[in-house]
């Protein structure tokens, strides 16, 4: 019980920090008003491995070695969903199969986008044009991201 409250309110906390970050962001277009985002050192970790990844003789293997480290490190930040959401998930008191299914719905989240913008790049966008969307979109991310906080707290007080 105290856990659940204790993540409750991380994700009430999370919530108003995204939607700070939305408000704060569109009024200043300044990243570094941003709280809820990567340490620095993580990133500059992360940058590090894909400069490194670059060099390998397989791109396959390169990039699966890329994306775990980078996996990896960025669960700071998506560990912010996924926690909440494996706690639903768990206390869902569904079926393994249900369970997994919902798991996998989750991942795919995460995976589509990275898909998409692959394919686009792939097919000649740039990768300024791509970073240029994504820093025109970032109060609409962020309030985004304050809602699902939101959907997840709901969720769990639905099914308590």
């Amino acid at each position: 019980m105290a856990a659940e409250r204790a993540l409750l309110a991380l994700l009430a906390i999370f919530a108003c920090l995204s939607f700070r970050d939305a408000w704060r962001f569109k009024r200043t277009r300044n990243p570094d008003d941003i709280i809820l985002r990567l340490p620095g050192a993580l990133r500059d970790r992360i940058r590090g491995i894909v400069k490194r990844g670059i060099g390998f003789r397989s791109v396959a293997l390169g990039g699966a070695a890329v994306g775990a480290a980078a996996t990896a490190l960025e669960s700071a930040c998506t560990g912010q969903v996924l926690v909440p959401t494996l706690a639903l998930i768990i206390r869902g008191g569904r079926s393994v199969r249900h369970e997994l299914s919902l798991l996998m719905a989750y991942n795919a989240m995460f995976v589509v986008p990275l898909v998409i913008a692959f394919v686009l790049v792939h097919g000649g966008l740039r990768a300024e044009a791509l970073a240029r969307w994504s820093r025109n979109n970032v109060a609409l991310s962020k309030t985004l991201l304050g809602i699902l906080f939101l959907a997840l707290a709901a969720a769990m007080l639905a099914l308590r």
